[in-house]
């Protein structure tokens, strides 16, 4: 009797025992849902105890060096698909940086904006809301899920890749190697125009400023003005906002040009130059009067014949007396006047 007691003891003992391990098993499953760990059905085994086997790349990577020393196998074919290819492994092990991804779908850079909208990702375990990704049905099982959905918690880490326009190339979540895909915000700038404005009082000298728009996450650095008059490029002057203007007097003519700096998410920089920010110069210069020689007038004179010598009449003989006769009582008043003069002086 003694003995049946005791068995019956004990068995109520291991009894006690499955159930206080059951408690703790769901109570820790419980802890594990609301850290943001979904449970989920087994699908591909996943390496290590402690690895999801949501995991596309088993337990993730915690640096950019780390997840490309982790891609072997099927998985640089599944990166590839989602814009990480071989070529771009040391891009991404210098240039990621370290992002957020929201349950409300969004995906934050290192800056804390929103460059990502609407994320979804792939992993291998098919949730009640995921899809079936066809797209790498050849190379493994995948399923698709909103982050709405599949995320428990904000800010888990995001190792992000961007492009030289600054637009996410790559993005996968650190914790398992799931690849991110999204609305992708674009960043970037755009010259409109050189504006030039002719300096008044100033022969030959322009004021230059720029009409620019820029969009995303682009920020201007600066507004280099160059010109080249046959010499080569040359710097007119560098200026922080496109209304800043900058001034040159030109003694050939000369192509004026603005070069812009942005800023891009990724910690990049792009140099912007555009046609439409192109203007040709001419350079005015002094018309030389042509000296013309002195008109010099030249008065016309008539050649006037000379006058022939007067005529006198002819009368015959008797005409030629008179005129003897004439001539010689000329002669005579002239004597008697001169005779007069004289016998006064003497006297």
């Amino acid at each position: 009797m003694k003995i049946i007691t005791r068995l019956n003891i004990l068995a109520g003992q291991a009894v006690w025992r499955r159930f206080t391990a059951g408690l703790l098993a769901f109570a820790l499953a419980g802890v594990l849902a609301a850290a943001g760990f979904a449970a989920s059905p087994p699908n591909v085994a996943a390496d290590g105890p402690d690895c999801d086997p949501n995991d596309v790349m088993p337990c993730g990577a915690s640096s950019a060096h780390e997840f490309i020393s982790k891609i072997t196998g099927e998985l640089s074919s599944v990166y590839a698909h989602f814009g990480l290819s071989a070529s771009d492994y040391d891009d991404f092990k210098g240039k990621a940086v370290l992002g957020k991804a929201k349950k409300n779908g969004d995906v934050l850079d290192d800056k804390g904006r929103v460059v990502m909208k609407h994320a979804w990702s792939i992993g291998r375990t098919h949730f009640p809301y995921a899809e079936p990704y066809e797209p790498l049905s050849g190379i493994g099982e995948f399923f698709k899920s909103s982050h709405t959905d599949v995320l428990k918690q904000d800010d888990l880490d995001v190792l992000i890749l961007f492009d030289k326009e600054g637009t996410v190339k790559f993005a996968a979540l650190t914790s398992c190697g799931n690849p991110i895909q999204a609305k992708k915000i674009k960043s970037g700038a755009k010259c409109k125009d050189l504006i030039k404005e002719e300096v008044k009082d100033k022969k030959n000298t322009y004021r230059f400023t720029t009409d620019a728009h820029k969009f995303g996450f682009a920020e201007f650095i600066k507004f280099d003005y160059f010109f080249d008059d046959g010499g080569g490029k040359q710097l007119i002057g560098t200026t922080e906002r496109p209304d800043e203007p900058v001034e040159k007097t030109f003694e050939k003519d000369a192509k004026v040009w603005v070069e812009i700096t942005i800023s891009l998410p990724g910690n990049q920089e792009k140099v912007i130059v555009d046609e439409a920010c192109v203007k040709e110069i001419k350079v005015k210069r002094e018309e030389k009067k042509e000296e013309k020689p002195p008109v010099v007038k030249v008065l016309s004179v008539k050649e006037e014949k000379p006058a022939p010598p007067a005529k006198l009449p002819v009368t015959g003989p008797a005409s030629l007396a008179g005129l003897f006769a004439g001539v010689t009582t000329a002669g005579a008043v002239g004597h008697h006047l001169y005779a007069t003069y004289r016998n006064r002086k003497r006297q």
